[in-house]
Parts: structure tokens; C-alpha cells; sequence
């Protein structure tokens, strides 16, 4: 369930996101499964399922500066959750990584 409007650049970054992560974003049905049960979700927060969105509509610098991957607690219950077994942690890790290569 793509939802890139087909930018080079958003492509780019979520195949970036997927290799770095080793997690396969795509497969992501927005159920909301992880964030109902993520114990860091909240209005302030967001949660697993709004940054997987930013991943997927390609908003690059809103995921980069998302505090959800901050916050992250590597608790695995998003994966435990995921009808598609989605590990956020390692997604988490890798656009922390990423924003560190940036300078964000």
C-alpha cells in the first residue's frame, strides 16, 4: 500500500528507510495495531503508526524530526502487534541514524 505521489526524492527515502531498517515498510496497512498498544503514544508524542505514515507520503524531514523515534522504548510491542511484523525499533534506529548523518 504505496502512497508515494511518485517524487524521485520520496522513493529514495523510503527505500533508504527499508534498507537501513531491514524492515519492509511497504507491506504496512496502516492498521494503527503498534500505536494502540505502544506505551509512548500520545497527542505530543504521535506513535509507531504516524511515523510509519510520514515514511510512506515521503515526509522526509517531518520523520527526521519526529519525536516518536526518540521516545522509542525498543519494548517490541509494535512488532508483536504488527499483523505484518514491522519492527519500529529498527526503523526507529535507522532514521536516527540518518537525521545524525544529516546534521538534524
Amino acid at each position: 500500500m504505496i502512497r508515494l505521489n511518485g517524487a524521485a526524492q520520496e522513493k529514495d527515502f523510503l527505500a533508504r528507510i527499508i534498507e537501513e531498517s531491514g524492515q519492509n515498510l511497504s507491506a504496512c496497512i496502516q492498521c494503527g495495531k503498534c500505536s494502540g498498544g505502544c506505551p509512548i503514544t500520545s497527542a505530543e508524542v504521535g506513535g509507531p503508526r504516524r511515523l510509519i505514515a510520514e515514511i510512506l507520503y515521503g515526509s522526509k524531514r517531518q520523520a527526521l524530526e519526529d519525536r516518536t523515534w526518540w521516545h522509542c522504548v525498543a519494548c517490541g510491542t509494535c512488532m508483536t502487534r504488527c499483523p505484518v511484523e514491522i519492527n519500529v525499533y529498527r526503523v526507529a534506529t535507522a532514521l536516527c541514524e540518518m537525521a545524525e548523518r544529516e546534521g538534524i
